[in-house]
């Protein structure tokens, strides 16, 4: 729509511009053309909008039963032989329980 409209073809304020500020570097073209990054936007905006559907036909993963443990755990402070403290753990696990 925008390659084919007077905003791309006999645009007066770009031949204003030429006019008025030559600059040896810098002209803008008499007429419109999709450059490397209009393509690329094109590109990204329909395997964007593919993802979506593939994403919505898709199942959610399968997965088990949230569970929970009980822990017992004690721990035991004693003195070494070399008058050092020693810290020793025993875990005792129970069985789990599903939640919900």
């Amino acid at each position: 729509l925008l390659l084919s409209s007077n905003a791309c073809h006999d645009n007066s304020l770009v031949d204003l511009f030429n006019e008025n500020i030559p600059d040896i570097d810098f002209a803008f073209q008499k007429s419109c053309s999709m450059a490397m990054g209009a393509n690329c936007a094109i590109a990204a905006t329909v395997l964007w909008f593919a993802a979506a559907i593939a994403a919505c036909k898709v199942d959610p993963p399968e997965r088990g039963p949230i569970t929970t443990q009980d822990v017992d755990v004690t721990y035991t402070r004693t003195t070494g032989p070399d008058r050092t403290p020693l810290l020793s753990e025993h875990v005792v696990s129970g069985e789990p329980v599903a939640v919900g």
